[in-house]
């Protein structure tokens, strides 16, 4: 009987072997490696090993891994930075973080960039967490809090229809979503139901919206009503005032 391929342990010994020499992981190599020793596509073996990666080790670059003991993360101070960059958000996309300049060092002989950020996010934040559809080249998704209870999907559909500008149609919604980088690909598998939850948002925004107007409305009118209605001050004076003989 053939010995069941141990995908986990292939990636560690490789990454273990890299990092003993000096070397950065190329996931190029180490995918042309895996695939060779496990008979597999290229391809497949990717998608298993990209989170692999993420989980593990720093992503510095699109297709380049370091060793984490190369990097000193002040965790309550980049937590801060993310904080103030937030500004009382509930989430905001990786992309929106750049550039890096008020970040403290982060070691490793290198600057911080998106793909370091995301890396951070994913394994070093006390306070936050990334959310995303999967893995990919282009470091796409959302930054929240850890205390978010909502999904990719559920944020997603939030930020199209709280901006009024992003047209509720498929192809619009798709656009809208990769010109900020929450997904990396033309397509998203379930953006029909993203549209009607979009739209569902949206209703309430603008029901809730048109409420607080209507509101406004009637107390201006009350309080001006109010203003006629009410006697001066003076006069109220003049009236309680017995006119002096001489």
């Amino acid at each position: 009987m053939a010995k069941k391929f141990d995908l986990n342990k292939a990636v560690s010994d490789y990454c273990l072997e890299a990092t003993q020499k000096g070397r950065y992981v190329q996931l190029a190599e180490l995918v042309e490696s895996v695939a060779e020793a496990s008979d597999r596509l290229e391809e497949n073996v990717r998608k298993s090993v990209l989170p692999l990666l993420m989980a593990s080790t720093v992503r510095v670059d699109e297709d380049v891994f370091a060793d984490p003991k190369y990097f000193e993360f002040d965790v309550r101070l980049v937590d801060d930075c993310i904080e103030r960059v937030l500004n009382g958000r509930d989430y905001l996309p990786i992309c929106s973080f750049e550039p890096f300049d008020n970040f403290p060092l982060c070691g490793g002989g290198r600057s911080w960039n998106v793909f370091i950020f995301e890396s951070y996010c994913l394994n070093y934040s006390a306070r936050f967490k990334r959310l995303s559809l999967l893995f990919n080249k282009q470091c796409t998704g959302v930054i929240v809090r850890k205390e978010e209870t909502r999904s990719f999907h559920e944020i997603a559909a939030d930020m199209l229809a709280n901006d009024t500008t992003a047209e509720l149609t498929e192809s619009s919604a798709v656009d809208y979503l990769k010109s900020r980088k929450m997904i990396g690909k033309a397509k998203y598998a379930n953006v029909g139901k993203l549209l009607d939850d979009a739209a569902k948002i949206r209703e309430k925004l603008l029901s809730s919206s048109s409420r607080r107007s209507e509101s406004s409305t009637k107390k201006a009118n009350v309080a001006a009503s109010r203003a006629k209605t009410k006697p001066s001050k003076r006069l109220a004076v003049d009236k309680k005032k017995p006119e002096k003989g001489r």
